[in-house]
């Protein structure tokens, strides 16, 4: 089975520092945030894209109409070992994300599992999203692992954790989802 693929998103370095620039002046001061976990999915509306960032939709237009973009924010090494939501609103049916690097990817690692089956697992959310003990992450060994330094498809649907020991945080990534799902490009 393959778990990522890096792939071409345009000349996303370019457009990259608009991504940012919009997560910090428009996109995170518009959200309630109350207590400020260590991960933060904010929604990014497709009117903002073709504002603040439109090179973004020439960059991904191979792989057809925008689902879903979010920006996900993680402040820390401290997220689970998971398997991304799949039933519910925009990730109904989604299996794998393109995944590109906003700031502070490098050095974190995104780690693929399998055998969990014999574990048991929380429901994280009413959406289908499957979480395992912190403990897991660290003792279990991946049968592979990937830096996002560069756009990448992810196969969100099989578990998998961030490692962060050598990054910075906070982490900022965007990760779209799209009308056909891209894991098509993970079973050529």
């Amino acid at each position: 089975m393959i778990y990522w693929k890096k792939v071409s998103a345009g000349d996303y370095k370019n457009y990259v520092p608009k991504v940012l620039k919009y997560f910090y002046e428009v996109n995170l001061p518009n959200k309630v945030l109350g207590s400020v976990s260590h991960i933060s999915w904010n929604p990014v509306p497709f009117a903002d894209i073709t504002t603040y960032f439109p090179e973004l939709l020439l960059g991904i237009e191979i792989y057809g109409p925008i689902k879903n973009a979010t920006i996900l924010l993680l402040t820390s090494d401290s997220g689970t070992l998971h398997i991304d939501d799949t039933t519910v609103g925009y990730n109904a049916g989604v299996q794998a994300r393109l995944n590109i690097p906003i700031s502070n990817t490098a050095g974190s690692l995104t780690a693929f599992y399998t055998g969990l089956e014999q574990y048991p697992f929380k429901m994280a959310f009413s959406g289908g999203s499957k979480t395992w003990s912190m403990k897991l992450k660290y003792s279990l060994t991946p049968v592979t692992t990937v830096e996002l330094v560069e756009p990448t498809i992810l196969r969100t649907i099989e578990p998998h954790a961030v490692f962060g020991r050598n990054a910075k945080f906070p982490r900022v990534v965007l990760t779209i989802s799209f009308e056909e799902d891209v894991v098509k490009y993970l079973e050529e």
